[in-house]
């Protein structure tokens, strides 16, 4: 049987790592540089949301036939892969 998943979820997923290492080092070049409270608070709260995002996303990627979290399979760019619990073979749409 085969089965599919939005390649959106681990899009998003990417982006939302991406932007929260990004965060990371405007919030400690800021920090180094003086920058003030207001900077730090929207640092923190913008890292907040994309860990946010980052685990959303992360658990919707599923196994469509028997619920297993793909996440480690599913981040790589793999189109195709195989679930390790039932076997299912899954293509990224």
């Amino acid at each position: 049987m085969q089965f599919s998943l939005p390649k959106k979820w681990r899009t998003l997923c990417w982006a939302a790592l991406a932007l929260m290492m990004a965060d990371m080092m405007i919030l400690s070049v800021g920090v180094l540089l003086g920058g003030g409270a207001l900077l730090f608070l929207v640092c923190v709260l913008l890292l907040v949301a994309a860990a946010a995002l980052a685990i959303v996303s992360s658990l919707n990627l599923r196994c469509p036939a028997c619920g297993r979290a793909l996440d480690r399979l599913a981040l790589r760019l793999d189109e195709c892969f195989f679930c390790p619990k039932c076997g299912a073979k899954i293509y990224m749409e």
